[in-house]
């Protein structure tokens, strides 16, 4: 009596000697593969578990849906040699990852970052671009900066401005080696900030000019060394004035 109620309860399948499906009071257990032609169907809020301990659930709660791991890492991986495509809405790209290769971010389907060998790159198909780093707090102790650090104590840091004809221009960079300040306009330096913060001017062909209409001119042409004044009055004030003989 107890076998037959036994065998009334629980529901055996074997290929070839070996038990492949079984009934329990939980549902169904299968030992094997199962491969199915049409869909599996899984109503709201069950979940598909994976792992011993089910580490990795996948389900619909009704409003969102979901992918849990509860151990380890969870990788997302295409063996392929395709990309990895994430789509905020159909057709429309949002984070591609490329095989050997660069990881792009979407705005609304057009690229606006991708890494490159040497870093990254911000971008915009049309229009303007910016990089805009916002302290979101408001509070007086909330800056924004942007930090270039180097490992080197002699290595340069640097701002590069380019453009299709010459990728680097125009340049602000600091020297760490002598912790100078430079700036450069097409290709070559103009100007210098000591590390004791003198403004110099290493070159016999170039002229501090002020005002609107370039009206006061300061510079040396290597003999001699010249201010000239081109609008008004040339005024020196002060204290207690006095020129002096080099000699002297």
């Amino acid at each position: 009596s107890s076998a037959a109620s036994d065998v009334y309860k629980r529901q055996e399948l074997n290929h070839n000697g070996n038990k492949k499906f079984e009934t329990t009071t939980d549902g169904i257990q299968v030992t094997g593969k199962i491969f199915s032609s049409s869909h599996i169907d899984l109503a709201d809020d069950v979940k598909l578990l994976l792992g011993t301990g089910d580490d990795l659930q996948i389900y619909h709660n009704g409003t969102n849906s979901f992918i849990e791991n509860s151990t380890g890492n969870l990788y997302i991986r295409d063996t392929s040699g395709g990309d990895i495509r994430i789509q905020g809405k159909s057709g429309e790209e949002s984070i591609i990852c490329h095989d050997d290769g660069a990881v792009e971010l979407y705005y609304d389907d057009d690229r606006k970052v991708r890494t490159v060998s040497s870093g990254a790159q911000i971008e915009s198909a049309t229009g303007d671009t910016y990089l805009t780093i916002k302290a979101e707090e408001d509070d007086g102790g909330s800056d924004a900066f942007i930090r270039l650090q180097t490992q080197n104590t002699s290595a340069t840091s640097g701002i590069q401005f380019g453009d299709s004809g010459d990728a680097d221009i125009g340049q602000i960079l600091y020297e760490h080696a002598d912790n100078s300040m430079r700036f450069r306009t097409n290709t070559a330096e103009q100007w210098r900030i000591t590390s004791d913060g003198h403004l110099e001017n290493n070159s016999d062909s170039n002229i501090l000019k002020l005002g609107a209409s370039d009206d006061l001119q300061i510079y040396h042409d290597g003999t001699h060394s010249y201010i000239y004044n081109d609008t008004g009055e040339l005024k020196l004030r002060a204290a207690t004035f006095k020129v002096v003989n080099e000699a002297n």
